[in-house]
């Protein structure tokens, strides 16, 4: 194990993630060797500025969370939630 944790090696090494809808879909991909985060909706990982009408001020930006993850040369991927048959 890294001193620093996982996600630690992950960030220093550019390891490529995989962002999920929910966090069985993310256990089951870091059970299988990827690094998956998991958020909690398909529009969690970002933030768009809006005035109290709810009308969009600006652009739309990263969550803070994910943002720590958003290097130069990463790869990242995103998946539609799993079928269960």
């Amino acid at each position: 194990m890294h001193p620093g944790g996982f996600w630690h090696w992950v960030c220093q090494n550019n390891v490529p993630i995989v962002i999920v809808e929910g966090a069985k879909n993310a256990a089951c991909l870091l059970s299988a060797g990827y690094a998956a985060i998991a958020i909690p909706g398909v529009n969690a990982g970002y933030r768009t500025p809006s005035d109290e009408y709810g009308t969009a001020t600006g652009k739309p930006s990263l969550i803070p969370d994910l943002k720590h993850f958003a290097t130069s040369g990463r790869q990242v991927n995103r998946t539609e939630a799993f079928e269960q048959d």
